[in-house]
């Protein structure tokens, strides 16, 4: 059977097709430029990635789709394979100019070249690597903060830096974190470097409630609030010329909880009307988590650090012992106290202290009792280290 022009031209079509739609679901992109970096051909699927029909990116480069630093690094790499003639293999970093969102491509550039093997344009293939990026990202920055609070790095400062974090994956955003105050009834500003100062001072030490904005109403249902339009959410009657002053248009707020509490809130500004999508959620949820690891670590260290001063600065003395009732420390008081320093009775038996006017019953029921109850309370006569006696109350 003969194969006509038209009918070749036909199949070739439908196979172009099939794989441009293959393409589109595997999150791969193809396009062409000319020497000039303008767009000639482009998969119909990049024009979800750059907000625009095909026909608005054809004849255009890339600095009305991304930003000048952007477009700029673009055109550097575009040089390099329509001047050098070679390949290039590379990790790009995009981020759309209409919609402020972040993305990563693993991107590979041919020379494209014409019948007689001069450089026309570049032919490029670009694989979308968003999500395993943002699960590095986040891997990183889990890493990092766990770094810093080993260090004993100030709360304000890990904060501050899990802000920035959120603010560098969504370029669009300006964060804060707001901290409930110890009766649970206020919020304090606890990080929010890009907002204005102003609006950090007026929203600082508000009562939470059930239709105060978007942090002070999450803090109070203990429910994430999504305000699409601050200036027609009734949630924010009262704070939307202050929102207006400081270009905010939506917030979303995720409540941050703690192991047996809410600690505060997290929340995403942007300057446009905004509704978020999942990768919203699963980054604000992320960035709540996040920041109540931060800050439930920062409380235990206070705690034993009070633990620590309440222990070396009491004049009643202590001592611990292991479950085989040795000691394994004890505190300053008890050198004060008994004479004994810690090195000579690490690995003794309290008994050590025993006057002998007890009868062996005494100790018997009191260790029976502190096994029991976890505690044990009234008079021991004890031996110092010089044989004086002593009342342990």
């Amino acid at each position: 059977m003969k194969h006509t022009p038209e009918k070749e031209n036909k199949e070739l079509t439908a196979q172009v097709e099939i794989l441009l739609t293959t393409l589109d679901h595997i999150s791969t992109y193809v396009f062409t430029k000319d020497l000039q970096g303008r767009y000639t051909f482009v998969s119909p699927n990049t024009q979800a990635v750059f907000g625009y029909p095909t026909e608005e990116i054809i004849g255009y480069n890339d600095s009305k789709f991304f930003s000048l630093d952007q477009s700029n690094e673009l055109t550097i790499n575009d040089q390099i394979v329509m001047q050098e003639g070679r390949r290039l293999s590379k990790e790009e970093r995009n981020v759309i100019a209409q919609t402020g969102e972040t993305r990563y491509y693993a991107t590979l550039k041919e020379p494209l070249l014409n019948n007689n093997g001069s450089i026309i344009g570049l032919f490029g293939v670009s694989r979308d690597i968003t999500d395993h990026k943002k699960l590095e990202q986040r891997e990183n920055a889990r890493n990092k903060i766990l770094e810093l609070l080993t260090k004993n790095t100030p709360l304000t400062t890990i904060l501050q830096e899990i802000v920035k974090l959120v603010e560098q994956e969504k370029s669009s955003t300006l964060c804060s974190i707001l901290l409930l105050d110890i009766e649970k009834k206020h919020l304090i500003t606890g990080a929010a470097p890009s907002l204005p100062n102003f609006y950090n001072e007026a929203i600082n030490g508000v009562e939470i409630g059930p239709t105060v904005g978007s942090c002070g109403t999450a803090a109070y249902t203990h429910q994430r609030i999504i305000v699409e339009d601050i200036q027609t959410h009734p949630f924010w009657l009262p704070y939307k010329e202050l929102a207006s002053k400081a270009n905010l248009s939506s917030c979303w707020s995720q409540p941050i909880f703690g192991t047996n509490d809410i600690l505060g809130t997290f929340a995403i500004y942007q300057h446009n009307i905004s509704t978020p999508d999942s990768s919203d959620i699963e980054l604000i949820e992320f960035a709540s988590q996040l920041a109540a690891l931060a800050i439930e670590r920062h409380k235990s260290t206070e705690r034993l650090q009070l633990a620590a001063r309440v222990f070396n600065e009491t004049k009643e003395t202590i001592v611990i012992t292991d479950a085989n009732m040795l000691i394994t420390d004890t505190n300053p008081a008890f050198y004060e106290t008994t004479g004994y320093k810690l090195e000579e009775v690490i690995g003794q038996n309290p008994k050590i202290l025993s006057s002998g006017k007890q009868a062996p019953e005494l100790y018997s029921s009191m260790w029976q009792t502190i096994t029991q109850y976890g505690h044990w309370q009234g008079e021991v006569w004890n031996r110092k280290k010089n044989g004086e006696l002593y009342a342990a109350l």
